[in-house]
């Protein structure tokens, strides 16, 4: 059979294929796990400033005062509760599982931040929320000022 009559690929041309998208996801792998692993991160750090708008907010339609309560490990939630709609006792208006948001832990410098009705911290303390990797090594702070601000450092 000739050359120029062939048709179809040879065994050594899919098996040069094969090999070449290989050696190309072998390289990829290790980029796109880390791509990932930051967008969790990121995905972590917004879950606690949502947190913060979110009982600034509440706090400012119900009138009363609203706390972002931040737990530390690597179970760690932060839920934002305030007044009952009714005036008698507690609601807990939303929960977020932060360290399962990025599969690593989390340390925080204060437990809980609290807004009034104008949406005005009552504490002047600076709160930094670090997001641990599996490591325990810091990947990424959140940090809340003394006015309520969010900032990702």
């Amino acid at each position: 059979m000739s050359v120029r009559t062939r048709r179809g690929f040879m065994l050594i041309e899919i098996l040069c294929v094969l090999v070449a998208t290989g050696v190309a996801a072998a390289l990829a792998a290790p980029h796109l796990r880390r791509t990932v692993d930051r967008s969790r991160l990121r995905s972590a750090g917004t879950l606690v400033g949502n947190a913060v708008g979110r009982a600034k907010i509440v706090a400012a339609t119900r009138g009363c005062d609203a706390v972002v309560h931040i737990g530390s490990g690597a179970d760690a939630r932060v839920w934002v509760t305030a007044c009952n709609t009714n005036g008698r006792g507690i609601d807990t208006v939303s929960t977020n599982h932060v360290a399962a948001a990025f599969k690593g832990s989390v340390a925080t410098t204060l437990d809980s931040v609290s807004f009034t009705a104008a949406g005005v911290r009552t504490t002047r303390e600076r709160v930094i929320v670090r997001l641990l990797d599996g490591d325990g090594a810091v990947a990424d702070s959140v940090v809340i000022d003394p006015v309520g601000r969010v900032k990702r450092t």
